[in-house]
């Protein structure tokens, strides 16, 4: 690309083939969900002078808006297996009593790009939806009257389907801790089960 003024025009007429490509340049702060709109974002334009009018020859046009996002965080250790123990009947009582409760940890890793935002995580059943704070119905197996519950790392049972903000995020690997146990929700049946969860992570 040759800067203006550059070239002498020969007779009454001249060809040009100019290569051109657009770039993004960050400038300033991006707050997540930012949208470039479509339009014209420049044009090239013949500045005339003595040889005629102003020209527009060339329109770079967007034809689709962009929004513009955050690197996303990824889950460095999925999928997360918890094994709770094999537990007596006598260990579940009564129903809301739990047993077997077993810590595990999701760990997390975020690109440097997106360091310093708030970050939000939210845990869903992965099967059917419990009344029951915390507690992930069975997807599959022989037991019956039992449930997993889910416990934050201060053991409060975790508010499925809500965002709960963990932090900011760091470019440094960190880890979040939760546990899970067995939760009585009626009559028991012995045998195996087996429920999941699905996590969502959100930043702002």
């Amino acid at each position: 690309m040759y800067p203006w003024p550059c070239c002498t025009i020969q007779g009454t007429g001249n060809n040009y083939n100019i290569s051109t490509a657009l770039s993004l340049v960050k400038t300033g702060p991006i707050s997540p969900g930012s949208v470039l709109p479509a339009g014209v974002l420049g044009y090239w334009q013949w500045l005339g002078g003595t040889f005629g009018p102003n020209l527009q020859v060339e329109a770079f046009t967007l034809t689709n808006p962009i929004t513009l996002v955050y690197p996303p965080c990824t889950v460095s250790n999925t999928p997360i297996v918890v094994n709770l123990p094999t537990v007596s009947t006598s260990s579940l009582r009564t129903n809301g009593s739990t047993s077997g409760t077993t810590p595990f940890t999701i760990a997390l890793t975020c690109p440097s790009a997106s360091s310093g935002l708030t970050m939000s995580i939210e845990l869903d059943a992965a099967g059917a939806a419990s009344n029951i704070t915390g507690v992930l119905l069975p997807t599959s197996g022989t037991s019956a009257g039992v449930g997993v519950q889910l416990l934050n790392q201060s053991f409060n049972p975790v508010t499925l389907g809500t965002p709960t903000v963990v932090g900011s995020t760091s470019a440094v690997p960190y880890n979040l801790r939760y546990y899970a146990a067995y939760y009585r929700t009626g009559t028991l049946t012995v045998g195996t089960l087996t429920a999941g969860a699905t996590i969502t992570l959100s930043y702002k």
